[in-house]
């Protein structure tokens, strides 16, 4: 069995090796085949060619001339130059931060002083709330017990007894409490928060 087939008279190859290089050879026959061609310069012979050799020749030696002192301009500039200078700036470290110059001190004057105007004391709210009131009826008699916190603690307390030996409770009425406190003599009422 063969591995070529034949085609208007070429034989084709049929496997892959073979279109390869059927395929490789083709464009560079093709490539070669469109190149354009190559053709000796002609020679001018006679009194034009005296002249066009001396007006090249002109040309050059004007090209050279100029070449020249390009150079000679190059070297003096790379001789005016001494030798290696450290650069201004070293883009692989940090300049250290600038340190401020110290501030000089500013004399600050003073306001002149006014007179102290005797503010009224702050009146501080009572340290504790009421959160309710329980009654209990022994046969006409009311006995109402009140239930205070405050300070994290929660205490339930008649009239007469104190708080935190601080506060003596002086009536509980159905909606609000009366203390005072021993050691000044303040009276404090609690009453139910809207």
């Amino acid at each position: 069995m063969s591995d070529r087939r034949q085609y208007d008279g070429a034989m084709l190859p049929t496997n892959w090796k073979g279109t390869v290089v059927w395929s490789g050879t083709t464009a560079l026959a093709t490539w070669l085949a469109s190149a354009a061609p190559v053709v000796a310069p002609r020679v001018a012979s006679g009194p034009v060619a005296g002249h066009l050799e001396a007006s090249t020749h002109r040309a050059v030696v004007t090209r050279v001339q100029d070449l020249s002192e390009e150079a000679a301009r190059l070297s003096r500039r790379i001789s005016g130059q001494d030798g290696y200078t450290e650069p201004s700036r070293d883009p692989f470290r940090f300049r250290p931060a600038p340190v401020p110059a110290p501030a000089r001190p500013v004399a600050v004057l003073a306001p002149p002083p006014v007179a102290a105007a005797v503010a009224p004391p702050a009146v501080q709210p009572p340290p504790f709330v009421l959160s309710g009131i329980a009654e209990d009826r022994q046969g006409d008699v009311v006995i109402r017990t009140a239930v205070i916190a405050g300070s994290g603690d929660l205490w339930l307390v008649k009239a007469g007894e104190k708080i935190e030996g601080k506060f003596e409770v002086t009536a509980v009425d159905a909606d609000a409490v009366e203390l005072i406190r021993a050691d000044t003599g303040t009276a404090l009422r609690l009453m139910f928060r809207p």
